[in-house]
């Protein structure tokens, strides 16, 4: 893939303990070798599934000890759609693969796919892989026409800030996925020794997240926790209702004693939950201005007229106003101070908020 491919990189937040807890304790249901899959619901597509397995095999590539050049997988005989696409793209990449029943050489390479929610003519699903020590796991909305990744990459057993992601893969989707290997954009690979994968670009648009692990030998046994700012201490509505509809926030009780002191729109691409490199600097750069003891974000995902996805004014909106929230996350924003919620229709309404963007406000308790 091109170089100009590689100009996005999402950062990789860590595992919560309770999915921690999922995997150590019931690692052979859910990180099993089949798939957890209902009849009705699997994604066929193989290109979408190979997009998939490109997405995981680019950050197992990045993990210390994983490089091809490092280590031998087994597997059994793929006998699911999945595995077929991982096998591919495992050989692609370079990797030593032991295929076959019973006891192999090398790492087991273990997986599963979990279906989550239905939108529209497509699905959210929750795919895992497991390397050895190595535990990963991605959400996807798959439908038939492509997929995009709708959640950050959660993972245990190394140093997440080694690891960056390329979205791009999946905006460019349709031209370069057959014969795509996680090593056509992970970048350049200059050097390759038993520690470490050294990695060079020619701009290099990782940021640092707000994560630490003073021994990643430890990553295993413990949540990793991200360093935040103190939260309001109030809890999120479970059920956010369209703004469209109601014509205020659903926030707009808890934020009366509020108060806006800064406020950005966020343009996104059309039809696209694609944030972008100047989105992030922005987010960034609110949030290391924020006043910790009084400040909370308000999130306003946006998606008016016409759309070509199926449903998609909703899924935009509100896939929108979580990747800005997510961001805010990354810059050590606690959870409880982003106020996300959706505003959506098939109509325009330009006179309040954006056709395809997100709406974002720093209010201050005053």
């Amino acid at each position: 893939m091109k170089t100009t491919a590689l100009r996005t990189h999402r950062l990789v937040r860590t595992l919560s303990l309770v999915w921690l807890g999922i995997v150590t304790l019931a690692g052979c249901s859910i990180l099993s070798t089949g798939e957890r899959l209902s009849p009705t619901a699997k994604p066929e597509n193989f290109q979408n599934t190979q997009l998939i397995g490109v997405d995981l095999v680019n950050a197992l590539m990045q993990v210390p000890g994983k490089h091809p050049q490092q280590t031998v997988i087994s597997m059994e005989r793929p006998a699911s759609t999945f595995a077929t696409a991982l096998k591919q793209v495992l050989e692609n990449s370079g990797y030593g693969l032991r295929i076959g029943n019973g006891q192999l050489d090398g790492e087991a390479l273990q997986y599963a796919i979990e279906p989550k929610a239905v939108e529209g003519d497509g699905r959210h699903y929750t795919y895992m892989i497991s390397v050895g020590d190595v535990k990963m796991k991605r959400d996807y909305f798959v439908q038939q026409q492509g997929v995009t990744p709708s959640s950050n990459l959660f993972v245990i057993g190394t140093d997440p800030t080694r690891i960056a992601l390329n979205d791009d893969i999946f905006e460019n989707q349709r031209s370069q996925t057959l014969n795509q290997s996680g090593k056509d954009i992970i970048a350049d690979t200059s050097t390759v020794n038993a520690e470490t994968v050294v990695v060079s670009k020619t701009r290099d648009t990782r940021v640092t997240p707000p994560i630490r692990v003073a021994d990643a030998s430890d990553a295993t046994s413990q949540a990793l926790p991200i360093t935040s700012k103190a939260g309001p201490g109030f809890e999120k509505p479970v059920t956010r209702l369209n703004m469209y509809e109601t014509r205020e926030s659903n926030y707009a009780e808890f934020l009366t004693d509020y108060s806006e002191v800064h406020k950005e729109i966020l343009i996104f691409p059309n039809d696209s939950m694609r944030l972008g490199d100047l989105n992030k600097s922005r987010i960034q750069a609110i949030a290391s201005n924020l006043q910790s003891e009084s400040d909370v974000v308000s999130v306003i995902g946006c998606s008016h007229g016409r759309t070509k996805l199926e449903n998609g004014n909703e899924v935009l909106a509100t896939g929108r106003a979580k990747r800005v929230m997510e961001a805010f996350l990354y810059a050590g924003v606690e959870e409880s101070r982003v106020l996300e919620e959706g505003c959506w229709s098939s109509q325009y309404f330009d006179e309040e908020m954006p056709r395809r963007g997100v709406v974002v406000t720093v209010k201050r308790n005053t």
